[in-house]
């Protein structure tokens, strides 16, 4: 077990305990030890392999130019404010970082992207229904890093979530979106492993396809250690 990458994941301080034992179920199938970082409970970035930025609250819009919305979920800006240090650091040091849900997000915004605040104000053709388990199926672009990793041109997803990236941020692309064009997944094109999805992977340990998410996230930690 020693010789296993760390891959930090981030959370908060209250609650977000099922999230967390289901990542850390899935990096430990994939032959990692998981560490949970939350504002009370930092981690030396130097010390981590990877880094998976985990789903929860609404940003603080005001991160991306926005006003709270009256649908705004609880904001976390002591979560915020460690995850943008986190993504500063690890960054830099070229460590993998796979977000999920809101950590796509964040990702997005980290670097100059935008959200749409709800759903809701949007005219969507079809109805956007909300459930932990899969019911949406998401297109995957061919020639993205998604793709070669998925090894799939489409799969069923859940979805829990009511904001969406709006407008990217900078040296993203978009690799996967739904029926109703909403960014389901982001990455950037030169960064080794910059990954974003848009639904919860952790929560369908029974789909090989969303096991090798967090394969291809060890992976790459694992070729960076060396």
């Amino acid at each position: 077990m020693a010789d296993r990458v760390r891959i930090g994941v981030t959370g908060p301080d209250r609650g977000g305990f099922i999230a967390w034992n289901f990542t850390r179920l899935a990096l430990y199938v994939s032959e990692a030890t998981a560490v949970r970082i939350t504002p009370s409970h930092p981690a030396d970035i130097e010390k981590l392999d990877g880094l998976v930025i985990g789903g929860g609250a609404d940003i603080d819009p005001s991160l991306y130019g926005e006003r709270r919305h009256i649908r705004t979920v609880h904001i976390d800006h002591k979560r915020d404010k460690m995850e943008w240090a986190l993504l500063e650091k690890a960054l830099a040091k070229k460590i993998p970082v796979l977000g999920i849900c809101r950590g796509m997000q964040m990702i997005d915004i980290f670097l100059g992207g935008t959200l749409y605040p709800d759903l809701n104000d949007l005219d969507l053709k079809f109805s956007y229904d909300r459930s932990p388990f899969p019911h949406r199926i998401i297109y995957i672009k061919p020639r993205t890093k998604l793709h070669k990793i998925l090894r799939v041109s489409k799969c069923e997803v859940n979805s829990i979530h009511h904001q969406a990236v709006r407008k990217l941020g900078r040296g993203l692309r978009i690799s996967a979106e739904d029926d109703n064009k909403i960014t389901q997944a982001i990455e950037h094109e030169t960064y080794p492993f910059l990954l974003g999805v848009q639904w919860h992977p952790e929560y369908m340990p029974q789909s090989a396809i969303q096991r090798r998410l967090f394969k291809a996230l060890v992976d790459q930690a694992k070729k960076r250690r060396g």
